[in-house]
């Protein structure tokens, strides 16, 4: 074989190989939640922080909480121990399902770092 031959075979393996692997590369990213992602791109275009102070559940006018995310809450279940293991039911404990009740958790703002609401 001629080393053109082998050369344009080669390539053609080596751009096959690169298809198949950003149709992998797209599919496997294509699932992953970019949230954190893109909360750094939309803060980077703030700046750099340059005053901060120590703030209550509301900041002072013209100051916004560093951070500013949303806890989503649970849903209420039962816990009961079987002889193997813990494990959690959504439903309530009932005598058919005797166990201890794990009530609800509303939605809420999360601001707080160490008990504090950092103003910036």
């Amino acid at each position: 074989m001629s080393k053109i031959i082998i050369t344009n075979t080669v390539y053609l393996l080596f751009m096959i190989l690169c298809f198949f692997f950003t149709l992998f590369s797209y599919f496997k990213f294509s699932s992953i939640d970019y949230m954190y992602i893109s909360s750094i791109g939309r803060n980077w275009k703030n700046g750099p922080i340059s005053d901060a102070e120590v703030g209550g559940y509301d900041c002072p006018l013209g100051k916004d909480s560093a951070i500013d995310d949303r806890w989503y809450g649970t849903v209420g279940g039962c816990i009961f121990t079987t002889v193997q293991n813990e494990s959690i039911k959504r439903s309530q404990c009932s005598k058919a399902n005797p166990g201890r009740n794990i009530p609800q958790r509303d939605p809420m703002p999360y601001r707080y770092w160490k008990g504090t609401n950092i103003c910036v």
